[in-house]
């Protein structure tokens, strides 16, 4: 893993409006499908004499190797940034450093928020959340049902998504390929995900409690899951009675 960390010194006479225009230049700097996680940010509040927290922001951008980083510095999107914003600018400081292969384990999640507070949500998407609020079909397509639970195939081509859906039984999936999913979440958060085969979890829900989110195949190979809902235990309220996977429970 390659990562670029680049800390900005803005100059003093800038408004409020230029300060937003440089951190939207900076959101459209790093969303390239040549970085593999970023962060965006401004000083924390650390108070140490071997602390620097005089820039105004930084990112941190993490590359699959050297040739993805050099991709982003030559790319459309960061020769717009300079132009736009290079004004702004008094001082850069960059930092690049080789992630030694022990630092990144095979078997490990890479999750990244990319954007929350409904960044970016179109019309539709939003529409698409509020029609299917009580939308149960959590796959593709029902493999099997039995009293005890419910086996779902998820299987996305690239680019495909599947559209917002509502978790209310505990379940787990198990992803069957590597590839990489963003998903939107109920409380306007937009994620990164990238998965190896095999790579499992697992998720509970108390009564009352749900997840209402999609899932959009970002990659460039076919995406599949299998996943698993358990029916609850007698005694405890059931999954709403559906049609055509679709409630009108309130």
């Amino acid at each position: 893993m390659h990562t670029h960390t680049v800390f900005f010194w803005l100059r003093d006479n800038l408004s409020d409006a230029d300060h937003r225009a440089f951190q939207n230049g900076l959101d459209l700097l790093t969303r390239q499908p040549q970085i593999r996680d970023r962060r965006i940010g401004k000083p924390a509040t650390t108070r140490r004499a071997v602390v620097d927290s005089t820039y105004s922001y930084a990112i941190v951008l993490r590359f699959d190797d050297t040739d993805a980083h050099d991709a982003y510095q030559v790319s459309a999107e960061h020769q717009i940034f300079l132009d736009t914003c290079s004004s702004m600018i008094s001082r850069v400081q960059v930092y690049d450093l080789i992630e030694a292969e022990a630092a990144l384990p095979r078997r490990l999640s890479r999750d990244a928020i990319l954007a929350s507070g409904y960044a970016d949500w179109t019309a539709e998407l939003r529409e698409d959340f509020v029609r299917n609020a009580k939308n149960y079909n959590v796959g593709s397509r029902l493999l099997s049902e039995t009293d005890r639970v419910k086996v779902w195939e998820i299987r996305l081509a690239p680019g495909e998504r599947l559209a917002a859906h509502r978790h209310v039984l505990d379940y787990f999936w198990t992803v069957l390929t590597d590839g990489v999913s963003i998903q939107h979440t109920e409380d306007g958060t937009m994620r990164q995900h990238v998965y190896e085969a095999g790579e499992t979890m697992h998720f509970n829900f108390a009564v009352g409690e749900y997840a209402l989110h999609d899932l959009i195949n970002v990659g460039d190979t076919e995406l599949i899951f299998i996943a698993v809902e358990h029916h609850r235990a007698e005694g405890k309220p059931a999954l709403p009675a559906m049609i055509e996977g679709r409630t009108d429970e309130v």
